[in-house]
């Protein structure tokens, strides 16, 4: 009779137990695998974090303004932070993370390191503008088009802070000196290219402007002439 009942509490079990590993196995299959843009998205914001935290040291021995001092605590506490979020969500997701900022990040930080103690600042602040507005582009593309919901939820939670980094910098910008839109080194002067169609065309505009007052004096004295 022991036996019996053995036999059957042991078939119970085991039935129980394969039941809680199909539905262990169910939940994991239905979740979303990451896809292309969860990766690159992982891998291009640790970059991000990696190069705030290196060029905000920088600042902190650098800068000369207070403002972009207080600017390059917040970001490097800010991207601290997120760094070790990110590696949280990428340990959860079998994802290494880089070790490096990328080239153009990296080429930035050497700007930095090189740059005149007076020219430190604005560039510092025209880096920190056009770094989180691809920053925020990059975040936003994620949460558009991510597939794993740990990722999703992390860019998130990234976005607010990257863009009050950026309205931040904008000020530190318009405060030492810059211009809010100026382009840091390494971007092909666009900005300084767009200035200076825009000026041209004022001043052909101008040019065309006279032209046509002289041609039309030409005419009126002509015409008095012929009385």
């Amino acid at each position: 009779m022991n036996t019996v009942v053995h036999r059957i509490v042991a078939g119970v079990a085991a039935v129980a137990v394969a039941g809680v590993m199909s539905v262990a196995a169910a939940g994991h299959a239905g979740a979303a695998a990451p896809n292309d843009q969860d990766s690159s998205y992982i891998t291009s914001n640790a970059q991000t974090n990696l190069a705030e935290i290196a060029i905000g040291e920088l600042a902190l021995e650098r800068a000369q303004n207070e403002s972009t001092r207080e600017l390059a605590r917040m970001t490097l506490t800010d991207h601290q932070a997120a760094l070790a979020k990110l590696q949280a969500v990428a340990d959860q997701l079998g994802v290494t993370l880089p070790d490096a900022p990328n080239a153009e990040q990296q080429s930035n930080a050497a700007t930095l390191k090189s740059v005149s103690t007076a020219a430190f600042d604005a560039t510092y602040a025209q880096i920190q503008v056009a770094g989180h507005q691809k920053s925020i582009s990059g975040t936003n593309a994620e949460i558009a088009g991510g597939a794993d919901p740990a990722v999703v939820e992390y860019a998130k939670g990234y976005l607010p802070v990257a863009t009050h980094h950026l309205q931040m910098a904008q000020e530190v910008v318009a405060e030492v000196g810059g211009a809010p839109t100026a382009v840091p080194a390494g971007s092909a002067g666009l900005a300084a290219a767009t200035s200076s169609t825009t000026v041209l065309a004022q001043v052909l505009l101008g040019v065309a402007g006279l032209g046509v007052l002289i041609l039309g004096m030409a005419g009126l004295l002509r015409r008095r002439s012929l009385r």
